[in-house]
């Protein structure tokens, strides 16, 4: 029985884990989309005052974050 415990003991901490390891990737998930509206708005400021080359820098930007995101 006490090795029964000890797997038991085990199972359960793994599980934590896990729990632990879903809640940062939401928490991961949640800053990409933060991320990626940021640069939206940023890359229309900068179309908007004419920085057309700023503009691209936050699309690029902007889809490199949609990438990692489809990639989780």
């Amino acid at each position: 029985m006490p090795k029964l415990a000890e797997l038991l003991e085990q199972v359960r901490s793994e599980v934590a884990d896990v729990a632990q390891s879903r809640a940062r990737v939401r928490e991961s998930m949640t800053a990409l989309a933060q991320m990626q509206a940021k640069l939206g708005q940023q890359a229309g400021t900068a179309r908007r005052i004419g920085r057309e080359d700023l503009a691209q820098v936050a699309l690029a930007r902007q889809e490199a974050a949609s990438s990692l995101r489809a990639a989780s």
